[in-house]
């Protein structure tokens, strides 16, 4: 929404001093989110070679004029990634290391390792001083995924064999097979460093599988939300998968809209119902508060899935949302089209307090792809976008849904 991130070449990076931000609170100064989508444990964030400073609501340092094909923030490092792998101090913007991998797709960003796929194997850079060093196996299936889970690497390859390497020594410790997996979906670490889970279609309906750091099996929960008399053009997919649950729901279905959300630590199914959830709503501590559903109008409803109110005027396909203070905030989008809404209601009755200032591009497309995540920091919502040629961060007042900071603008290519 964890950090995997990565580096970036800095050809033509030299760091320049930006306006002095608590001067000048322009909100629409230049900002923008980095390609994670959540923030990191620091009120910073990195996006098109900028590191933002989200206290201050503008930009503290800029490291390059345009983004980089991969960039990523920690509680200490930025990195921006291209042909090299570049770390700067967040708080200074000096560089701090540069390394040269022979390749570097699909980086992920551990605690203390930044790692880069080169075909069959793997290459660990330490954060702390950009030493690199290679982790391979024999596997003859190219690297697609890389998470880091307490003290090992679990790396996916193509075939969908995992393999569990110990981190302090590059070591393989194991090996297993995931009999189906979403590719656009991937591994998610469950919370507390558990081990990882996976969901894939398997016949009609959906697997869970879910493993230790060692790739022991932790769960495997076969799920399928047929009816007998739904129509048989009627099929179902992932909607999403983090760290704490798992939403599957009908999809492009003009007559049956159905839904459930597992927990995914032990599988167990927390609620169903003839409605499309778009998102699980969590308060500040992390409690379950309800979720958001999306069919003509946008329902809210209670954990147990009876809806609490409905506000009519936003027709989305999906959502992120969250709960402050007796308010619920939700960002909609649909994933097939270029901006989002933000809206504010009193969680309890529903009411409609406000719709955000938010900065729209409209872009001209015939395939596109959207993902919204709305989060709560330095006293603000923080709305990230990763659309099919753009990305933007934008913040915006919690009591007035005014806008605080944007930028929005193309990626480069």
């Amino acid at each position: 929404m964890r950090w995997s991130v990565l580096c970036v070449v800095l050809c033509a990076c030299s760091r320049k001093p930006t306006p002095d931000i608590t001067k000048d609170p322009s909100p629409v100064d230049a900002a923008l989110p980095d390609t994670a989508p959540r923030l990191p444990p620091k009120e910073r964030a990195i996006i098109h070679g900028r590191i933002i400073d989200l206290d201050l609501r503008g930009v503290a340092f800029e490291l390059r004029k345009s983004s980089a094909p991969f960039e990523a923030i920690d509680d200490k490092r930025a990195y921006l990634v291209d042909t090299d792998v570049v770390a700067h101090d967040n708080k200074t913007g000096v560089e701090l290391f540069r390394a040269k991998p022979t390749a570097c797709a699909k980086p992920s960003l551990g605690r203390t390792h930044l790692y880069c796929a080169d075909g069959l194997k793997v290459t660990a850079i330490a954060t702390s001083d950009g030493t690199m060093r290679t982790i391979a196996s024999a596997a003859p299936s190219p690297v697609e995924q890389m998470v880091e889970v307490g003290d090992r690497l679990i790396v996916r390859r193509a075939d969908r064999t995992l393999e569990s390497f110990e981190i302090a020594t590059g070591l393989l410790r194991t090996a297993t097979t995931i009999s189906t997996i979403d590719p656009w979906i991937g591994l998610k670490v469950i919370a507390g460093d558990l081990g990882v889970c996976g969901v894939g279609p398997d016949g009609a309906g959906h697997v869970l599988t879910c493993f230790r750091p060692d790739l022991g099996l932790r769960l495997k929960k076969t799920i399928d939300l047929h009816k007998p008399t739904d129509p048989k053009s009627t099929w179902f997919h992932a909607r999403s998968l983090d760290d704490k649950h798992l939403v599957i729901g009908t999809h492009w279905s003009p007559t049956v809209h159905r839904a459930a959300v597992f927990r995914v630590v032990d599988g167990v199914e927390l609620v169903r119902v003839e409605d499309e959830i778009v998102a699980v709503v969590e308060r500040e501590q992390g409690e379950l508060d309800g979720f958001v559903a999306l069919v003509g109008d946008l329902h809210y409803l209670l954990p147990s899935g009876k809806v609490a109110w409905t506000f009519k005027g936003r027709v989305s396909d999906s959502a992120s949302a969250l709960v402050r203070k007796g308010r619920l905030f939700v960002a909609s989008f649909h994933r097939s089209a270029s901006g989002a809404a933000l809206d504010a209601f009193d969680v309890g009755s529903g009411k409609h307090l406000w719709s955000g200032e938010v900065e729209q591009l409209p872009i001209a497309h015939s395939i596109y792809l959207n993902d919204v995540m709305l989060t709560y920091r330095a006293d603000a919502l923080v709305m990230r976008g990763e659309e099919a040629a753009l990305s933007y961060l934008q913040m915006f007042d919690p009591d007035n849904g005014k806008r605080l900071f944007s930028d929005n603008r193309m990626r480069s290519p």
